[in-house]
């Protein structure tokens, strides 16, 4: 029997009101990223040098349930709620994940084995 696999895919673009410094940012940036973390999603950040009052995130789930990475997407919108700082636009996705682009557990071989 195979296990399927889903992935979760939640997406942001960040506006925040307040932040007039890089740091402002990265504080507020951290608080996000760590909520998510919290609750078991990994998470990637961008950010424009030219204006600190934007960022971008991708957070990512896997589970064995289309329904629960809807769940998971949902509390992920939630932990995105903050005052400092508003959602200007954001993306999610439940892809199931297929056979083929699993990685191989024989992909870490060394030299001629």
């Amino acid at each position: 029997m195979q296990t399927k696999f889903f992935e979760g895919i939640v997406l942001a673009d960040i506006y925040f009101r307040g932040a007039r410094t890089l740091k402002d940012r990265r504080r507020l940036l951290r608080s996000i990223v760590d909520r998510l973390r919290n609750r078991g999603f990994s998470v990637a950040r961008s950010a424009p040098d030219n204006d600190v009052r934007r960022a971008s995130l991708a957070a990512v789930c896997v589970t064995t349930t289309e329904s629960a990475a809807g769940h998971l997407l949902e509390r992920a919108d939630l932990l995105l709620e903050g005052p400092e700082w508003e959602i200007a636009d954001l993306s999610r996705a439940v892809l199931e994940l297929a056979e083929e682009e699993r990685p191989s557990a024989h992909t870490g071989r060394r030299g001629g084995e």
